[in-house]
């Protein structure tokens, strides 16, 4: 078994099992016992309801073993955390490493295993060991634990005599303490050990050492053999704490359910200890996401004592090759130590964070790739991000989607903004400036402002202005806050086609509105429609609900969406191009609908192509009661607005795309 494990997961082959096992005086048996050994082995394992991690081969066996299962492993990576974290200046950091890794032992390497074989990997180990022990002396002297280490270098000298290394370390923390006299004496008492089992003298380490001791130098070091080439270790600076949040919002409302769902998940000891706890914030334009997340990060603050770094991942100053630099600044890290390429200082990013316990808060993320670099590798830390987009690419990210504020939480909000006697004399027009306003944070507080801002003006002075479509996203700014300009944000970021479906959804007066109307809209196939659909939905400009059969998801336009994207229609699109559209929803409406009424094998109207497939018409005759009972609300919808403009039967062929007969 000791074997196997100094070689986990290699082939060993039954000659050198054998070898080890009896050296150079195996029986004729040996090949047999080693089976029944093994036999034994698996026996073991499955006992205790464990899969067998061995495995025969043709000449030998293996052990199967996956990362962390073996202490020498987890103790080989606590090493190279240690010396990685050591590498950027965070010595109590990588003082603590070594520890957690030198815990993992309970005595001497294979103990009481005898065998030529087993001790070469024995010796291999105690090096290891020693060196680790070494390494970790020698951060506790750099952080000036001088006292705290001698008796253990004491007692290691004991055990290992002819250590040079050893008798240094000694030298350095009697002298650390004052004690400069015992320090030479440790050097000759290693002279002699020297002289007299070796016949040599001490090494030019320990030479300089007891010539720098005599001069009373006051900076004395000991060379570090690290890897990396940087000078030996030295005292570094307190850490600092970085302390980057915002301002909680003063008047935040409601939201207990999210606010305690997303706490519950950064909960320090959540995590397993290896993942990084994630809470992703997503939702439209003016939902509240960024107050949401300050509220929670300055609830989190207690579980995060080593600190809090923010930034706001805008397009102007929010680059993640701008955000890094800023981060490891905050950290404590030079400007001149910072490296050039991204990548190099995302791993100083992560070693820097190592072992601590930081929240992460990225505001207005735009997508995964920015998220990517800024992740902590240490399960301690715990990251949260807001974006209006869903990022599901994000890993194990516990998501969030707070909802427009309801009516009685939209009625506090503006009370607290403009004084809750205001909203009770007009309680009516408070009532109906919550609904104007869309249940949106953003909308509500820009309404209090102006009202703030115009004590002489009545609640309902500022609703009859918004009674006016063209004018309400004009009532909704105020100084920098906009909500015209915040969904003009998220309205830029779309794709041609994804921009121009939104300024069609708008045309119609449908509350909710299934695929084949966006079809029409764009006389396009539908696979192609709800593709454009899935992708507002993404970017939290529609709402999607599954249909009451369950068959097709409904999609419905947000009111303040609505009148944003109306604008662009007039603004972008034609008249000809927005009756073009309308005309095309209602021949597909009259051309389904006849359909519906007729027997499966009776002649219908021209298909209106490519909006409507043959697979949806064949579903449609099957069971038209079932269709009409979803779609009716559209239908009707339809037919209203259809006689607000004077449309009469069917919709004629003098518009392109229409079908030249349809059902009346």
């Amino acid at each position: 078994m000791a074997l196997l494990a100094l070689e986990a997961n290699r082939l060993v082959p039954m000659e050198r099992l054998i070898d080890a096992v009896w050296e150079d005086t195996p029986p004729s048996t040996a090949r047999g016992q080693v089976q029944i050994c093994l036999s034994t082995l698996r026996r073991a394992f499955t006992g205790r309801d464990l899969a067998s991690p061995f495995e025969t081969h043709r000449c030998g066996y293996l052990l199967r073993v996956a990362d962390g299962q073996l202490d020498v492993d987890v103790f080989g990576r606590l090493i190279a955390e240690a010396r990685s974290i050591a590498s950027i200046g965070d010595l109590a950091a990588a003082a603590e490493r070594l520890r957690a890794a030198l815990a993992l032992w309970n005595g001497p390497a294979l103990a009481g295993l005898p065998g030529r074989i087993l001790e070469a990997g024995r010796k291999r180990l105690e090096e290891l060991r020693t060196a680790a022990i070494e390494e970790r002396i020698r951060l506790d002297l750099a952080l000036g634990r001088h006292e705290e280490v001698i008796g253990e270098l004491i007692w290691l000298i004991e055990r290992d005599r002819l250590r040079e290394r050893l008798y240094a370390l000694l030298m350095l923390a009697l002298y650390g303490s004052g004690r400069q006299a015992e320090a030479l004496d440790v050097y000759h008492a290693a002279r002699t050990a020297f002289v007299d089992m070796l016949g040599i003298e001490p090494g030019d380490e320990l030479r300089r050492l007891e010539q720098g001791i005599l001069r009373g130098d006051s900076d004395l070091e000991l060379p570090t053999r690290h890897a990396t080439g940087r000078p030996s270790y030295r005292p570094t600076a307190q850490r600092p704490t970085p302390c980057q949040l915002p301002s909680d919002t003063a008047d935040f409302i409601g939201r207990e359910d999210e606010v305690t769902a997303a706490c519950e998940a950064l909960a320090p000891g959540r995590a397993d200890g290896r993942a990084v706890p994630v809470v992703s914030v997503t939702g439209r334009a003016g939902i509240g996401k960024s107050a949401l997340a300050l509220h929670v990060a300055h609830r989190m603050l207690a579980g995060y004592p080593d600190g809090q770094l923010y930034a706001s991942l805008d397009p102007a100053n929010g680059r993640t090759e701008q955000v890094l630099p800023r981060f490891l600044r905050a950290l404590g890290v030079d400007r001149a130590d910072i490296p050039a390429e991204i990548d190099e200082q995302a791993h100083l990013y992560r070693s820097r964070l190592a072992g601590q316990r930081i929240l992460v808060v990225l505001d207005g993320v735009t997508d995964e790739s920015q998220v990517q670099p800024l992740l902590p590798g240490s399960g301690t830390c715990g990251v949260l991000v807001t974006s209006r987009s869903a990022l599901v690419g994000l890993p194990g990210a516990h998501r969030v989607r707070p909802r427009p504020l309801g009516h009685a939480d939209g009625l506090r909000l503006l009370g607290r903004t403009i004084g809750h006697q205001r909203v009770n004399t007009e309680a009516d027009a408070a009532a109906t400036l919550v609904t104007f306003c869309g249940g949106l944070p953003l909308a509500l507080r820009i309404a209090g402002a102006r009202l703030t801002a115009r004590e002489h003006w009545g609640i309902g002075q500022l609703v009859a202005r918004m009674r006016d479509d063209t004018r309400l996203l004009d009532e909704l700014e105020h100084g920098s806050l906009s909500v015209r300009a915040s969904l003009a944000v998220s309205y830029r970021a779309l794709p041609d086609g994804t921009r121009r479906l939104l300024r069609r959804l708008a045309l119609l007066d449908c509350a909710q509105l299934p695929a084949w109307v966006a079809a029409a809209l764009l006389d396009t196939e539908p696979v192609v429609a709800e593709d454009l659909l899935e992708q507002l939905t993404d970017a939290q400009l529609v709402d999607a609900d599954r249909a009451p059969s369950g068959s097709r998801p409904l999609y419905r336009l947000p009111a303040l969406v609505r009148v944003f994207a109306a604008e662009r229609a007039e603004v972008e699109d034609t008249a000809v191009v927005r009756e073009q559209s309308l005309r095309r929803v209602w021949a597909t409406c009259l051309y389904l609908t006849g359909t519906a009424s007729r027997q499966p094998d009776g002649a219908g109207a021209d298909m209106p192509s490519p909006t409507v497939t043959d697979a949806a018409v064949d579903r449609l005759r099957a069971d038209p009661a079932s269709w009409l009972a979803v779609e009716l609300p559209t239908l009707m919808a339809a037919v209203h607005q259809a006689a607000r403009l004077g449309w009469q039967g069917p919709a004629g062929d003098d518009v392109s795309g229409a079908p030249r007969t349809a059902p009346g």
